[in-house]
């Protein structure tokens, strides 16, 4: 695993994203108890983004990215 100082608040952001895109993409976009249980969501609910829900998102990803990329980079690319 790669070892990033992710905030709690962080973490639970990625988590309810990571639960979010779940939903949309195998649950026809409806709540399932897992983001329900991480989330303000109800179970049954329909997930309705709106522009800037996804505006925040890109930006959580953003910002992690580089330091994402140069650990992974650093732990399994860096030559021998």
């Amino acid at each position: 695993k790669l070892c990033l100082p992710w905030s709690d608040e962080h973490k639970k952001q990625f988590i309810v994203a990571s639960l979010t895109r779940n939903c949309i993409i195998h649950n026809m976009s409806i709540v399932d108890q897992k983001l329900a249980n991480k989330s303000d969501y109800k179970v049954g609910e329909r997930i309705n983004l709106s522009d800037n829900d996804v505006h925040d998102y890109g930006l959580l990803v953003r910002e992690f990215a580089p330091d994402l990329y140069q650990e992974a980079k650093s732990r399994y690319f860096s030559s021998a």
